[in-house]
């Protein structure tokens, strides 16, 4: 099973999507203008298409085209719901088997809401035994929970680690310039916030008991 790859209308900094012959893309509401240069047979549209609209009759065109050519592959959702457009299109990913996740276009913007219903999103896909990162404008976000990870930059970046339970217990960074070890963060508290890893090193993230969220900004 290769990776699912949702692509919606937030931030992008000229990411390269490159999907490969197992992967599944599914572009939520107006991802689909960012998307639909790389979507493929059976890929998937998925929304209620509101964003779609405010960016103008042209957008609109280019979905009932592409709807017309493959009327299976979109998806359209009623606006009042209780999912996000993303959510949703995370869900049918997981509903086809899928248990990794790129999610793109998921921060940045003008709605702040949007950007935190996401991160929400990689949790719900944690809780859901899938692994999800967010990828766009130079960021990488990710979910650890009782785990650990070895992240590495070629170029100096920052790390910054949210206790996402109300408290992680026995916390471990190394590699940067403030390190821990077995160390307690709560979700009250922003003590791993802006971290540095100077570039081509590697830190190494892990959390004995509870739950994490990893930013790696270049």
């Amino acid at each position: 099973m290769g990776t699912c790859i949702v692509i919606s209308a937030g931030g992008f900094a000229g990411e390269k999507i490159v999907p490969g012959p197992e992967d599944l893309v599914i572009a939520a509401d107006a991802g689909f203008r960012k998307a639909k240069s790389i979507l493929r047979e059976g890929d998937l549209v998925v929304g209620d298409f509101d964003s779609l609209a405010e960016a103008g009759a042209k957008a609109v065109s280019e979905l009932e085209k592409w709807e017309e050519a493959h009327p299976a592959s979109v998806i359209r959702l009623p606006a009042e719901k209780d999912d996000t457009d993303t959510l949703a299109a995370v869900k049918i990913g997981l509903e086809r088997g899928y248990h990794t996740f790129a999610l793109y276009g998921m921060l940045g913007g003008d709605r702040l809401d949007h950007t935190l219903a996401n991160l929400q999103t990689l949790l719900y896909l944690k809780n859901h035994h899938a692994n999800g990162t967010i990828r766009g404008d130079g960021e990488t976000w990710l979910i650890l929970k009782d785990e650990g990870i070895c992240l590495r930059s070629d170029k100096d970046c920052r790390l910054s680690v949210f206790s996402v339970s109300p408290e992680s217990q026995g916390v471990m960074i190394r590699g940067c310039r403030y390190e821990m070890t077995h160390g307690r963060l709560t979700s009250d508290t922003p003590l791993g916030v802006s971290n540095e890893i100077p570039a081509g090193c590697e830190c190494h993230v892990s959390v004995e008991r509870g739950i994490l969220l990893v930013g790696l900004k270049e």
